[in-house]
């Protein structure tokens, strides 16, 4: 089956609900609204799958104002990361020890050695993230963060948990506000 107006198969759409996918696609292309569950999901997929899903959709509007519709997904994937970030409940991890590993896998794919190296170095023992880091961090989205803490968490012994949670969370949320900067001073320059 596809959702005929923005051109993404089930498959594609299986890793968001379905009304988020067309929440998300209503937003991008038809000037409709997001609910803040609906960019929890879009969040925790990360933004590699954001822009999966917004290049597939794009190559089916073909009368859609291409730098228009770049800039309303870019504009949607700020505001859904500030409002997953400003929400108190955490996004789900999976639970089960298969979905775990194999979601395991497909995080370490997304992001780098060094910055995986470099986001636990932080958490555990100091230091700080560099940008470019917080970009991949952020693009691989809030589950594969709080997988990786957990993972390391698991294999570090004698650690203070509530307070590399705490340096966890401070992390994901510096790494954000990181790339909001950048397209919130240009939409201020703008009005």
């Amino acid at each position: 089956m596809i959702l005929v107006s923005f051109g993404i198969s089930t498959s594609e759409a299986s890793h968001i609900s379905i009304d988020c996918a067309w929440e998300v696609g209503g937003s991008i292309f038809e000037g409709g609204s997001v609910t803040g569950d609906c960019c929890n999901e879009l969040v925790s997929v990360g933004k590699t799958y954001h822009d999966l899903f917004f290049n597939s959709a794009l190559a089916f509007k073909s009368n859609a104002d291409k730098s228009e519709a770049l800039a309303k997904s870019a504009q949607l994937w700020n505001i859904c990361v500030g409002i997953a970030v400003s929400r108190t409940s955490s996004i789900p991890i999976p639970t089960s020890r298969a979905s775990k590993s194999k979601t395991m896998d497909e995080c370490k794919k997304q992001i780098s050695i060094k910055c995986a190296q470099e986001v636990g170095e932080t958490i555990f023992k100091g230091g700080s993230v560099a940008d470019g880091c917080c970009y991949e961090l952020v693009s691989v989205g809030k589950i594969c963060h709080d997988l990786f803490f957990n993972s390391a968490l698991e294999s570090t012994p004698n650690v203070d948990k509530s307070r590399a949670l705490a340096k966890s969370t401070q992390v994901w949320n510096r790494c954000v506000k990181i790339i909001i900067s950048p397209i919130s001073s240009i939409s201020e320059t703008e009005n």
